[in-house]
């Protein structure tokens, strides 16, 4: 469709909820390497959910299809449209309000365009740790990370971001709101059904809230580098340290002498000499 008719289509939305300007849709059609190129005529930019519902019928109706697209920082092209397929982008950046901070069980519920380095940064203001962080920190959206069940550098002592929602609202294919954003974390009350979510990239329906776990801030941190010439000696100390200190490890990442002559073209100085290093 072109843009005239998209318009008309859409014209239940808000002047700022979507935009035809073809150099704002092209800096959404294309992954922040340049790898994954596509096309649109559209983009939208939601505001509630109470739009996105209304956007999904709308394009069940008119058989349009939908890319959800969040912080657009991926790496296997799965939020950018392709080319000439018709398909429209429906950015989540605008659904970024924090709905509750709960101090009392420790959680959170968060809209889906929220930025993980603007939440963190939140939290620690009440002394309190989001469990996902990773090196997209500052343009990534926690949908696109619920969305790809993303896991981060602090996997070892939270686990990846499945194993810290409580509760999602999601928006199904048909348009139907489906929300249970419950801070419960002792409920054996039937099917999971929000597993079936997470990790599911767009296909199964939108994710527009969901609601997390969160810790308390650890009070000090220390951090270790370390290098090798033997992936084994790497192992025998990740094996030694988590002997010793359990689950205060947050990360231990393991990096080759290949990715970091890679960091050190971009501008990034230190010296290697050894094969192996891990950030501890």
């Amino acid at each position: 469709m072109d843009k005239k008719e998209l318009k008309n289509i859409f014209q239940f939305l808000d002047n700022s909820e979507y935009s035809l300007d073809q150099d704002i849709i092209d800096n959404h059609c294309t992954d922040w390497r340049g790898d994954f190129i596509g096309t649109s005529n559209i983009i939208l930019f939601p505001k509630s959910s109470d739009s996105i519902s209304k956007i999904i019928k709308t394009c069940e109706k008119n058989h349009i299809p939908i890319i959800p697209q969040g912080g657009n920082t991926g790496l296997v092209g799965g939020s950018v449209p392709r080319k000439g397929k018709g398909e429209i982008i429906l950015n989540l950046k605008n659904m970024n309000n924090i709905r509750k901070i709960n101090l009392t069980d420790n959680s959170i519920t968060i809209e889906s365009g929220c930025i993980l380095e603007d939440l963190k940064k939140k939290l620690w203001e009440h002394n309190m740790e989001f469990p996902l962080n990773m090196g997209s920190k500052g343009s990534c959206q926690i949908g696109g990370n619920i969305a790809t069940n993303a896991g981060g550098v602090n996997y070892i002592k939270y686990g990846s971001i499945r194993q810290n929602i409580l509760g999602l609202e999601i928006i199904t294919t048909n348009g139907e709101i489906i929300s249970n954003l419950s801070s419960i974390k002792k409920n054996n009350t039937g099917l999971d059904l929000k597993q079936i979510f997470i990790g599911s990239e767009g296909t199964l329906g939108i994710i527009t809230a969901a609601t997390f776990r969160i810790y308390k801030k650890p009070q000090e941190r220390c951090i270790l580098w370390l290098g090798s010439s033997f992936v084994s000696k790497i192992l025998e100390t990740y094996s030694s340290f988590t002997k010793v200190f359990c689950d205060q490890i947050s990360s231990f990442e393991l990096m080759n002498q290949k990715s970091l002559k890679i960091l050190k073209k971009i501008g990034i100085e230190f010296s290697i000499d050894k094969e192996y290093y891990c950030l501890i």
